[in-house]
């Protein structure tokens, strides 16, 4: 089972602050976990970086009404990073401070920016990065929490630092790796939460139909492991025992019998107000719509395939293709899309952008991705200037999660943070436009 992120968090700073050792080396789990905690910190700036001790390096981020500290720490047998949320750090903050390689060029070229967030390596690599943007482009640090192989990589203006240097080559191990970005989950942004809350659009009625119905199955079910309690019949037989016995020794007993036929009332009247509850309860879940997953699919989906204007081409039953006929429809089109599908464009030519969207547990063919970017293409292509039968052209595919939107950004133009390019021979297809 993963360390919990309260635990993480809690100890950190206890081994930098009190000397203790950390007992238990990070795993991936663990990894995961904390970079969503450290997700929260999104849109901060970093302010101050320092270094307690050769091995910590402590990245200080200022958010709306607080101040983070977020840890890394380098110790070659157990490495770890997280997220101080009490300002312990910034109180710890030691008077001396502890300048390596890694500090002096984060305080050259990373103080001021903002953080864009946290990235993860597939499994099995234990590797994060994180992003921040610039006015020359994204800066990125990473860091490697390996038990005796722990790394951190700092990239900015085509500089590289690399701190410990080891016999392993970091930057040839990125060539290969894929991130996902975590959903952040902590309390850090309970406040930026509730404010996107209040404006939020209200939520589709079929899911809230949904959310009751768990909530009465719930309230079914503890009802009905109560009744089906066998210590109530026990109970009752005790009393009604009892009471018989002081009834065979004669006397005056009236008070104590009262008080034991008042025990078997009560015990009797919880009884029936359960079973009057359960009924209830049952009534009202056989009352609610029996199409509750139904609807709430058709309200979900319904939204974005009404709102998307542009064209769709479908490429075999599985997988569509999306493509914009304008710089707005492109603008809208990724927003509309998920993070993982993916996202073609002709390299170095305005034009069309396009998303091959399908499930997200599988990647679309080889033949599928070749056929969605020779219909973007048809569709980018002037029409006093086509493109020739044969002729060469480079392609950008890569999953949407690496394409964004800078504010201020003219419309129809993006950013992409990692190109995948295919050169594919231009050939006219014949396909089909969804209604």
């Amino acid at each position: 089972m993963p360390i919990g992120s309260e635990f993480l968090i809690d100890s950190l700073f206890r081994e930098v602050i009190c000397g203790m050792t950390q007992s238990k080396v990070l795993n991936y789990d663990d990894v995961y976990t904390l970079a969503e905690e450290t997700q929260s910190l999104k849109g901060g700036q970093l302010q101050k970086i320092y270094g307690i001790d050769a091995h910590t390096v402590v990245l200080e981020f200022r958010t709306p009404g607080q101040t983070y500290a977020l840890v890394l720490c380098l110790k070659p047998s157990r490495p770890w990073f997280g997220v101080d949320a009490e300002g312990s750090a910034k109180a710890s903050r030691p008077r001396k401070v502890v300048l390596t390689p890694v500090i002096n060029f984060l305080r050259a070229h990373f103080v001021g920016l903002e953080f864009l967030g946290i990235a993860v390596a597939q499994k099995p690599n234990r590797l994060l990065r994180l992003d921040f943007d610039s006015s020359e482009g994204i800066r990125r640090l990473y860091f490697k929490v390996f038990p005796h192989g722990c790394q951190i990589g700092l990239e900015a203006n085509d500089k590289q630092v690399v701190q410990p240097r080891l016999k392993t080559n970091l930057w040839g191990e990125l060539v290969n790796v894929a991130f996902v970005e975590p959903e952040p989950r902590s309390e850090f942004s309970k406040s930026q939460e509730v404010m996107s809350l209040e404006n939020a659009p209200e939520r589709p009625a079929a899911v809230k139909e949904n959310k009751k119905a768990a909530k009465l199955e719930r309230a079914i079910q503890n009802l009905q492991k109560s009744l089906d309690d066998p210590t109530y019949e026990q109970s009752i037989n005790n009393l009604l025992d009892e009471a018989e016995a002081l009834k065979g020794r004669g006397g005056r007993l009236g008070t104590k019998l009262q008080k034991i036929y008042g025990e078997i009332h009560t015990l009797k009247t919880k009884r029936r107000v359960s079973e009057e509850r359960l009924g209830a309860l049952q009534r009202e879940l056989q009352d609610l719509p029996s199409n509750t997953e139904a609807s709430l699919e058709k309200q979900t989906v319904a939204p974005i395939e009404k709102r998307w204007k542009g064209i769709q081409v479908s490429l075999d039953p599985e997988w569509e293709l999306w493509v914009g006929r304008n710089a707005q429809q492109n603008d809208e089109l990724i927003k509309a899309v998920q993070p993982h599908d993916l996202w073609i464009h002709l390299r170095d030519y305005p034009g069309a952008h396009g998303v091959i969207r399908g499930s997200k547990k599988a990647s679309p063919p080889e033949h599928l991705i070749e056929k969605a970017c020779l219909v973007v293409a048809q569709l980018s292509q002037r029409k006093k200037h086509p493109f020739l039968p044969g002729e060469k052209l480079d392609f950008i595919v890569t999953p949407r999660k690496f394409v964004r939107k800078k504010k201020g950004m003219a419309p129809g133009q993006v950013i992409v943070e990692r190109e995948g390019v295919r050169r594919i021979a231009f050939k006219i297809l014949n396909f089909t436009i969804v209604p």
